[in-house]
């Protein structure tokens, strides 16, 4: 078990890449120096940070690591006033041998890599290019092993460079989501497809729901991009249950940035209002609901025309409205007609007080016109 931390001072890349020395005589340096630190962690856990340094740049690197990682070193040893010590943490490409002192939990001193050059020879046997002791160095600061190696060919990534290794390992691209890649029938995934979906937050569930959902020939933008609006498995499942099921990516993604979801494809289809995309967008951005639709049915007024019901709600029409018209006698009139009556104030209190006057049986446009000369 590990935790990884990485500070680097000079030329800065991405976190966990290794800066080359600029100078073109200048070596790369696989030594450096150590501390040791048990006090800031929990039981038997301790955190390792190793340091190189050049004429132009400085690497830094810390890990988590169990005591027992750490070939030589002991419990005893750490808690001693003044210990000598000497111990390796050994990996498929190398091992880097430490030597210092330790006092009450915490230490210092020297490191030194020692290649492994069988390691390179196996990468080659398998697929991969040619390395030199810079690349074992980065391949075992990662814990990189041939298995991870074998592994990552064997899900049939087009893969065929240590550095491309590393990159996968600094962004956390594990097998379980290159499997899951692959299985899950997507095609002609590069590097940069998979790194990209886990910078994202993709993993292998989603990648599942995503297929599962029918969409399993998907470009790893198209499946970012739904991950980035927030669309998951109960999302995707939601609008496949309500009958929209072979949306486009982008429409998916639209949906779900309008606040469309299953539920509310569902019941506007239930209310007879079976609509496209765009359509359910507008009446969704209208705030045109199944709620709103039944209402004004409620009310006696029916329509199937998406115009009609945003204008009713632009306008502040609400199934209340309509219906105290209805009960005013005016239950004929059109949606045109309503929405001006809603303009001018006009409302049903006020068509029954110009009855009480004796105006009665008028027109929407008569109403209106003594309304808007101040008639009460």
């Amino acid at each position: 078990m590990k935790q990884d931390y990485i500070e680097i001072v000079g030329l800065v890349l991405c976190a966990g890449v290794f800066i080359a020395a600029n100078a073109a005589d200048e070596r790369p340096l696989h030594n450096g120096q150590w501390e040791l630190n048990r006090k800031i962690l929990a039981g038997d856990k301790v955190r390792l940070k190793m340091s190189r340094a050049s004429l132009t740049n400085h690497w830094n690197w810390s890990t988590d690591h169990l005591i027992s990682d750490l070939r030589g070193l002991t419990a005893d040893q750490l808690r001693s006033g003044n210990a000598p010590v000497k111990f390796s943490l050994d990996r498929d490409a190398g091992s880097f041998v430490f030597e210092g002192k330790l006092s009450y939990g915490g230490g210092s001193g020297a490191y030194q890599f020692v290649p492994n050059p069988s390691f390179i020879t196996q990468l080659h046997a398998i697929g991969y290019d040619s390395g030199d002791t810079e690349d074992l160095f980065g391949l075992a600061i990662r814990d990189i092993s041939i298995a991870f190696a074998r592994q990552v060919k064997e899900t049939g990534l087009d893969i065929g460079s240590v550095t491309e290794l590393n990159r996968l390992k600094d962004h956390g691209v594990g097998i379980d989501l290159l499997r899951e890649i692959a299985s899950s029938g997507f095609k002609h995934y590069s590097i940069d497809d998979a790194v990209r979906l886990k910078d994202h937050g993709v993993d292998p569930s989603f990648i599942r729901a995503v297929s599962k959902a029918g969409y399993d020939n998907l470009s790893a933008d198209e499946i970012t991009r739904l991950r980035d609006h927030g669309v998951d498995a109960n999302y995707m499942a939601g609008i496949k249950t309500a009958g929209f099921d072979n949306l486009r990516p982008d429409e998916i993604t639209k949906l779900r940035d309008h606040g469309v979801d299953g539920s509310f494809l569902a019941r506007m289809r239930a209310s007879g209002w079976k609509l496209s995309v765009e359509e359910m967008v507008k009446l969704r951005d209208h705030g045109v609901d199944p709620d709103f639709i039944k209402g004004l049915r409620e009310a006696g007024l029916t329509t199937s025309n998406i115009g009609e019901a945003m204008k009713l709600r632009d306008h502040g029409v609400d199934p209340k409205f309509v219906k105290a018209l209805q009960d005013a006698g005016y239950g004929n009139v059109s949606v045109d007609e309503i929405t001006k009556l809603r303009d001018h104030g006009v409302d049903a209190r006020y068509i029954a007080r110009l009855g009480t006057s004796g105006f009665k049986n008028l027109s929407v446009d008569q109403i209106v016109r003594l309304r808007d000369h101040g008639i009460d």
